[in-house]
């Protein structure tokens, strides 16, 4: 999977698009905040117009209704006609009929001026009228004159205390309307009341102006949805009192948008809140009125008004998903073309071999790329020069390789003669002359043997008899003492194996075997499945301590680490001589092992496999033994 996501195709497809996504993002992400905070001021400066429109339509209504009031408590006309109606109260018992004439003129004449205040354009719905002995006058929907319980009114102690100035009531039903008139009972009306004062400041009565909320708010909600539609209009008093909407139960959330401009010292202005029943983000947008005291405030869904940019949001998305498969397409294709002709030269990497490196340039690639011809031209050029190279690396291997096996071969001469001119001269110490003789005599054929030629590979059956004669000369030296056994295979003995590695492993065995009491034994075991060969080496000896094991095998570490011959030690030199040399025959398929006995002494074991060596080699090897012989 790696693999793939490297290829030039893979490339290409995920560039352009990371680019085009990219490009997309950004322009997404700076068109959705441009446009949406621009929708917001729009919406925002939109509402704070309608707000204001409809505060000042509110604010003409208040007007009216508070222009009837005053004028009804500056007539001095109609302030000398209640006075009379005062008088007429003051006992109503002891009223003669002439008196109750005059009453009910002067009520008359009262609810004629009221209708005259009112006008034929219905300025407000009912004017009433009341002393503070419960005797109200009214005109308007309903003319009559009726006793109340003036302290049972929600309004009159408010009134008092306001002390002639103005009281705007919430919204509320007329029962006295109702009762009259028979009014149907979801007909709420908006009172303003005020105390009527002589000239001395005297409380005399309270004058009640309502009009039909009807009329008040008359096409506010067609005009706030006259666009869209879903906004929510809400008409607060200064008291918190929601009076519009007033037909209908209002929605529990208000209050929190009440409170929300409560905090607010602006006269108009807009601010962003959470609904607190789905949690959506609305615009809130009021308007408070100075003269009615009045709250105009209008909410509406932020997602509406951010409506044109979801849409634009989602042509992105989708417009996005177009132009990944059409760059898909184009990095397909532009991907093709390039990695076409690499295909082919790859393939043609592939192929190479020593064979092919003779072969003549190959035909063009045709991809109309000149880079690509190029290369192809390099490739073929490099061809040739790396069938020079190879042909000189291959000699100068050949040649390194020799000279390393020569050079390990011949550090086994010397150390070789040494211990043998060792063994010889303690023999001529004890007067061994038979000895010495027959010693000689093995030692000559033993050096013609080694300096007879170059060759690093020999028989196993030349390999043995030179064993055999250093055994024999061992056996000169400690007679009885020492005995050996070599057990090898007969169809190993045409095997070519490295010249001089088992002698130094019985060498090896005979030192550190004879440190025991005798008497001593040494076993030479051969074998071959047919493909590769092994020789073990045994001694009975104390065999390997811990330290001289983790010694060799360091020693081991470090010529596979660094690659370097050993120096011409006596100590451990013949062991590492042979690691090296089986392992540049052999490589990955030699054997090398050391290791201790159960019963006790040392075995170590080396091997290779056999069908490396040619036939044309083994003849060559074989010719130059005979002459040397």
């Amino acid at each position: 999977m790696k693999k793939r996501l490297k290829t030039i195709q893979a490339n290409l497809f995920f560039s352009y698009s990371a680019l085009i996504m990219a490009s997309i993002l950004i322009f997404a992400v700076f068109f959705y905040y441009y446009t949406s905070t621009l929708l917001k001021n729009r919406a925002s400066a939109s509402q704070q117009s309608l707000c204001e429109s409809i505060s000042e339509k509110l604010d003409a209504e208040v007007l009216k209704m508070n222009t009837v009031s005053m004028s009804i408590c500056y007539s001095s006309l109609i302030k000398s006609h209640f006075y009379k109606h005062l008088s007429y109260n003051i006992n109503p018992d002891s009223e003669s009929t002439e008196l109750k004439v005059e009453k009910y003129y002067n009520t008359k004449e009262l609810i004629d001026i009221f209708m005259a205040i009112i006008g034929p354009s219905q300025t407000v719905s009912q004017i009433n009228l009341y002393d503070f002995n419960g005797e109200m006058v009214g005109a308007g929907i309903s003319n009559t004159t009726t006793k109340i319980a003036l302290e049972k009114k929600f309004w009159y102690p408010e009134v008092l205390l306001r002390n002639g100035d103005r009281y705007i009531s919430a919204p509320h039903a007329d029962n006295l309307l109702m009762r009259i008139r028979g009014i149907s009972d979801d007909k709420l009306y908006i009172s303003l009341c005020r105390v009527l004062l002589d000239r001395d400041w005297t409380k005399q009565g309270i004058v009640e102006i309502e009009q039909d909320c009807d009329i008040i708010f008359n096409g506010l909600n067609d005009l706030v949805n006259r666009e869209s539609g879903k906004k929510l209009l809400y008409v607060f008093n200064d008291r918190g009192q929601l009076l519009y909407p007033y037909n209908q139960r209002p929605d529990p959330r208000y209050r929190k948008y009440f409170e929300v401009i409560r905090t607010q010292n602006a006269g108009t202005a807009s601010t962003t809140v959470q609904n607190p029943v789905s949690g959506a983000r609305e615009i809130v947008t009021y308007t408070s009125s100075d003269y009615s005291g009045w709250k105009v405030l209008i909410v509406e869904s932020q997602q509406l008004v951010l409506a044109p940019v979801i849409t634009f949001t989602k042509i992105v998305v989708f417009g996005s998903v177009g132009l990944l498969l059409l760059t898909l397409l184009i990095s397909f294709g532009l991907a093709k073309k390039v990695t076409t002709p690499i295909q082919r030269i790859h393939r043609a990497i592939k192929k190479l071999d020593l064979e092919m490196l003779f072969a003549q340039t190959q035909p063009r690639l045709t991809s109309d790329l000149n880079e690509l011809e190029e290369l192809n031209m390099a490739f073929q050029n490099m061809s040739v020069k790396l069938k020079q190279s190879m042909d000189a690396l291959l000699l100068s291997q050949s040649q390194e390789m020799q000279s390393k096996m020569l050079a390990l071969q011949s550090q086994m001469n010397p150390h070789f003669l040494y211990n043998t001119l060792a063994t010889i001269i303690i023999m001529a110490e004890e007067n061994m002359h038979d000895a010495v003789i027959t010693m000689c005599k093995n030692v000559s054929h033993m050096l013609r043997y080694i300096s007879s030629h170059k060759s690093p590979l020999v028989k196993l059956q030349a390999e043995l008899e030179y064993t055999q004669k250093y055994l024999e000369c061992m056996k000169f030296r400690y007679r009885n003492h020492l005995s050996y056994d070599l057990r090898i295979d007969p169809r190993m003995k045409a095997i070519h194996i490295p010249k001089l590695v088992i002698q130094p492993l019985v060498e090896n065995a005979i030192k550190h075997g004879t440190k025991n009491e005798p008497p001593w034994r040494i076993t030479v075991n051969g074998d071959w499945d047919g493909s590769d060969w092994r020789v073990s080496v045994r001694d009975n000896g104390p065999g390997f301590t811990d330290e001289e094991m983790a010694a060799i095998r360091g020693k081991i570490a470090a010529i596979n680490q660094n690659g370097l011959l050993p120096s011409l030690e006596l100590d451990g030199m013949g062991l590492l001589n042979i690691y090296i040399r089986l392992k540049l025959i052999y490589g990955g398929r030699m054997f090398f092992e050391i290791a201790n006995q159960a019963e006790g002494g040392a075995v170590i074991t080396i091997g290779g496999q056999a069908e490396e060596t040619t036939e044309e080699q083994n003849g060559e090897r074989s010719d130059s033994e005979s002459r040397c012989g």
